[in-house]
Formats: structure tokens, sequence, C-alpha cells
């Protein structure tokens, strides 16, 4: 008697080949995303509120970290690091993260990370950025 496979072991087969192929390709992508270092160390202030996570998306199926807090309204932040990820249909999303600045107690506080945008270079909704260089009052 021949083997044969059931209905439900063929759509799995089907449907599991594309999705290999495709984290494949993300992961090759993603690799070149990170090189360019523009937002490092540019202060920013919050446009909106934004919610602040433990870490930007990842693992297999790209969830971001949970909530730990939120973004104040005109607040000041510096971005002392930044991840660009691939997304689904060959999008990109920049996630960066935030210590927000404290004149008066001196170190910055490390808060987490937000939602920037598509790319490194895009406009940020959530976001109003500053060089480096300038000061933020």
């Amino acid at each position: 008697m021949p083997f044969r496979f059931s209905k439900t072991t063929i759509l799995v087969i089907l449907f599991s080949f594309p999705l290999i192929a495709l984290s494949e390709n993300f992961l090759k992508d993603a690799a070149t995303l990170e090189s360019d270092s523009t937002l490092i160390n540019r202060q920013i202030i919050a446009k909106q509120v934004t919610p602040i996570r433990i870490s930007p998306p990842n693992g297999y199926f790209g969830l971001p970290g949970a909530k730990v807090s939120q973004t104040a309204l005109d607040t000041t932040y510096v971005i002392s690091d930044y991840k660009t990820l691939p997304y689904i249909f060959h999008t990109q999303q920049t996630w960066v993260k935030v210590e927000q600045v404290n004149k008066e107690l001196g170190p910055n506080k490390e808060i987490g990370w937000a939602y920037w945008g598509e790319t490194a270079a895009s406009m940020s909704e959530n976001f109003e950025s500053y060089a480096s260089a300038e000061i933020v009052e």
C-alpha cells in the first residue's frame, strides 16, 4: 500500500516553504540595514504620546516587546541606539532606543524602544528631530 499524505499535511508543507523563504530574506536584509548611524545621539522631542517598549520587534513573528511606559508630550529624549528591521511586503520599520534628558538630575535615564518610522532617514510622526549639536531648551 503506497504512503499517502493527509490534506492537513499537504497544506502545512505548502504554506511552510514560503514562510521559511521570506524569513531568510528578511535576515539577509536586516544585516545590510544596520550600517547607517544618522540617528545616534540625536535629540528629539515627543510630538505625540508613543508607547515605549522593552525591545523592538524580534523573534519569528516579529512582535515588539512589552510596553513599559509611554513618551510625554514636549519632553526631550536622546537616541542612544536604533534598529531598522524588515517588515512585511519588503517594507521596513525603524525603532529608536530613547533616553530621557533631565538636565537637573544629571545623566540621562534610559527608557526603552519607540517606533520612529519606516527608515532612519524618514520623518517621524512621533518625534521632532534636532541635530546632535543643537541644545533643546
